[in-house]
């Protein structure tokens, strides 16, 4: 093979190998678990995130309750959307901005939950192609 045969063979493989993220976030995605044991409330995550959990035994409840520090303190005010966790079933909720997801047990034994987290999309996207000619029609 001679020179130019070889640079345009790895020019190839090099630019057969790259991808493209089109339609991708480019915030990862989040997980975690939450462990407790006895009763206790704890903050999840702090929107905006959809959000799906997941618990093995029914006893927890998930809700939403208005963020300000982010924090499991958050979670002792006045909240919505509660939701009883049932054993082996993933829950979808949707935690907008200024809102934080919160777990409660009121269960004296440990309970685990183990969630997944992605930032909803907040703006479309948007692909246009246009193509036009000029005539110089003289």
């Amino acid at each position: 093979m001679n020179t130019l045969s070889k640079l345009l063979f790895v020019s190839f493989l090099g630019l057969g190998c790259a991808s493209t993220q089109v339609g991708r976030s480019p915030v990862a995605d989040m997980r975690g678990d939450v462990v407790v044991s006895g009763p206790s409330i704890k903050a999840v995550v702090v929107g905006p995130a959809d959000l799906h959990v997941y618990a093995a035994f029914k006893g927890g409840e998930m809700y939403t309750a208005s963020a300000v520090a982010g924090h499991d303190g958050d979670c002792t005010s006045a909240h919505t959307n509660a939701r009883a966790l049932e054993a082996d079933r993933i829950t979808v909720m949707h935690v907008a901005a200024g809102q934080v997801a919160c777990l409660a047990t009121p269960n004296a034994r440990g309970y685990e939950l183990l969630w997944h987290a992605h930032v909803p999309e907040s703006r479309a996207i948007t692909v246009a192609a246009a193509s036009w000619t000029r005539s110089d029609a003289q």
